[in-house]
């Protein structure tokens, strides 16, 4: 949480996102190798979940999956 996910996590902290909100968004960029892009993805989606209704984990994966397939398109999750 501290090195991939800083700001997202700092969202947790704060309690603006639910831990399974925080967890979903986790498991949805494990994929990103690159700490640029991971640093690039966290900064967007730390931007924009504050602002995401509640929603299924189903609608919040698909979102999360946009954000990262325009940062880094091969570290998109396969569909679980």
């Amino acid at each position: 949480m501290r090195t991939r996910l800083s700001r997202v996590g700092a969202l947790l902290q704060a309690g603006d996102v639910s831990y399974r909100t925080f967890q979903t968004i986790a498991y949805r960029t494990d994929l990103i190798t690159d700490p640029e892009v991971m640093a690039d993805v966290d900064a967007r989606l730390a931007a924009v979940i504050p602002r995401w209704p509640a929603m299924t984990q189903g609608r919040l994966a698909s979102y999360a999956d946009r954000i990262v397939a325009r940062t880094d398109r091969d570290a998109v999750a396969a569909a679980s």
